[in-house]
């Protein structure tokens, strides 16, 4: 669905956001989490647009995918998605100690489940980090989908392939906060050696 709004609401949006990302801010729009895009060129944006509408047409439970794409005089300016009340996981893994492995592998579960439903569907992202998941009644919910990709000929092995690794690296550049999440993250990884992720992942869901 489309979502017209004027200049001046969209500036009265952007005033009211007390933190910016690297491409824009979170706020709210008739009731949706609102992302509106900032700072970002033309070729980018003319590259984000149509992945952006191929999202919309799918649901992935606890992953913010687009539900309306916004404009502003007819030029791309953000989108609507769903809404997660809780708290950055960032900053939630700050204060989990090294010892909770258990608890901390049950997150890293779920985020990695997500990764797979989404390639299930061709779908991968570049776009999963600590500072972009949100802890919300007792699971991880991805709520920036910016870089998200659709590629519906691509296998699903490989996309889910493309997440993890990407992933893995976001991780590495947090590990000085959340060194848990980190240890966590490479022990599962061991898991992997001599077969691919997701079939290791498929395996383990279908028992």
């Amino acid at each position: 669905m489309i979502i017209e709004i004027k200049k001046d609401e969209l500036d009265k949006i952007k005033e009211s956001t007390k933190e910016f990302g690297s491409f824009g801010g979170n706020s709210t729009l008739y009731g949706k989490s609102f992302k509106y895009f900032n700072n970002m060129n033309v070729d980018l944006l003319r590259t984000i647009e149509p992945t952006l509408w191929n999202l919309a047409n799918f649901k992935v439970e606890g992953v913010a995918l687009p539900i309306d794409i916004v404009y502003c005089d007819e030029e791309l300016v953000g989108y609507t998605k769903p809404f997660y009340q809780g708290i950055i996981v960032a900053d939630y893994l700050k204060n989990i100690k090294s010892t909770d492995s258990i608890e901390v592998e049950k997150y890293l579960d779920d985020i990695l489940n997500k990764l797979y439903d989404l390639a299930n569907l061709g779908i991968s992202t570049y776009d999963v980090s600590a500072k972009n998941l949100v802890y919300s009644n007792g699971n991880m919910c991805l709520f920036d989908c910016d870089f998200y990709f659709y590629s519906p000929d691509r296998a699903p092995e490989e996309a889910y392939q493309k997440s993890l690794a990407y992933f893995l690296l976001s991780v590495e550049h947090d590990q000085g906060t959340i060194k848990s999440f980190t240890k966590a993250t490479k022990n599962r990884t061991i898991e992997y050696v001599g077969a691919h992720p997701y079939n290791v992942l498929k395996k383990s869901r279908e028992k």
